[in-house]
């Protein structure tokens, strides 16, 4: 799975059209169920969480995995 820059999340990883995973630095492991396209703005973004929390936290589903 695939780092990322922050220091909240760890790691992402895309599902494809399954959406992707994301791994935090608290060990919370998460499936999210977006597009693909947000997949792509998260890896880009200049702050990773910054993003996942105006952009994905309260919009898309998620599932606990760990």
């Amino acid at each position: 799975m695939p780092k990322v820059n922050s220091s909240a999340i760890d790691r992402v990883r895309s599902l494809g059209k399954e959406g992707f995973i994301v791994k935090f630095r608290d060990g919370g492991v998460y499936k999210v169920n977006a597009p693909t396209e947000v997949y792509r703005q998260l890896r880009n973004a200049d702050s990773v969480g910054g993003f996942y929390n105006l952009n994905i936290r309260n919009t898309y589903t998620a599932e606990r995995l760990a």
